[in-house]
């Protein structure tokens, strides 16, 4: 009898250890989700801008109007979450994602379309769109996601090159664009390394209008000092080429500026190399190279 009674303490007792084990597998099984927030917090670098001096206060809506995030598996892509300037909730994104490594890639920027992130190492824009590429910031890093709820706060870094290019002398009256074709540079970044990934044709076309003679381009160098060439071209309304220049070897550097000022219609040579032109560095802001053509 006695003996029976232990069989059945022993039986009991196996059942009990069996139904707390299975209850510890239900509250962690494979594949659980926690929730994950990610909040764009800050910026590397201040926007370029003539106006803007460095250590001035930016909001996150100064810097960028649209915000791509997307979240990989490996090469697979998990999320993919697009906010624009007014969405309540910009700049935070709240996601429940399953415990394990992910690789996470932000972009700021201010196109008309939104970034296309088809990998955690190569990001494009739409060429579509009449300005193709804008001032534009990333994030790239990896996350371990536990069994508790995280709050991630992300510094983005500028990836691109501006470049900016001013005419002194007066529009003829049938110039309707400025047509800037340039090659050298890329049109997709790689949020792992920061920098290009494919050689790029870019062309930026802009209305002409006479109390605007200031034009900016953007470029993602392959290296961190890269150069590019660039034809510049003024058009009338039936594309017929008005004045054309050339500018070979133009620098451009991650997060600067480089700058050429001069008469484009005025006279003048229509090609130029580094040899003829003199570069000055703005003690201000360290970000711009001033070049006279």
């Amino acid at each position: 009898m006695k003996q029976m009674k232990n069989l059945v303490m022993f039986g009991a007792m196996v059942i009990a250890m069996a139904s707390c084990q299975k209850e510890a597998v239900q509250l962690l099984p494979e594949g659980t989700k926690n929730k994950v927030t990610f909040k764009v917090s800050c910026f590397e670098q201040i926007p370029f801008g003539t106006e803007t001096k460095s250590g001035s206060a930016q909001t996150l809506e100064d810097l960028c109007t649209k915000l791509n995030f997307a979240i990989f598996d490996g090469e697979t892509k998990e999320e993919s979450i697009v906010q624009t300037i007014g969405d309540e909730g910009f700049g935070t994104v709240s996601l429940q994602l399953k415990q394990g490594v992910h690789q996470v890639v932000v972009i700021a920027h201010n196109g008309d379309a939104s970034a296309s992130i088809t990998s955690p190492d190569k990001v494009s824009f739409s060429n579509k769109t009449t300005t193709k590429m804008t001032d534009t910031f990333y994030y790239y890093g990896e996350i371990t996601v536990g069994k508790d709820a995280q709050i991630y706060d992300l510094n983005l870094e500028r990836a691109v090159a501006m470049i900016r290019f001013n005419i002194t002398d007066e529009f003829p009256e049938n110039a309707t664009q400025m047509k800037f074709y340039y090659t050298g540079g890329s049109s997709t970044l790689n949020p792992i390394t920061g920098l290009g990934c494919v050689n790029s044709k870019q062309t930026e076309i802009f209305a002409v209008t006479p109390s605007d003679k200031r034009f900016e381009m953007f470029t993602f160098p392959h290296t961190v000092n890269d150069t590019l060439s660039l034809k510049v071209s003024a058009l009338d309304s039936l594309d017929n080429v008005l004045k054309e220049h050339e500018f070979n070897e133009v620098p451009v550097t991650v997060n600067m500026i480089t700058s050429y000022s001069g008469e484009f219609f005025t006279g003048g040579t229509s090609s130029y190399t580094m040899s003829q032109i003199a570069i000055a560095a703005n003690g201000e802001w360290a970000g711009e190279k001033n070049i006279e053509y």
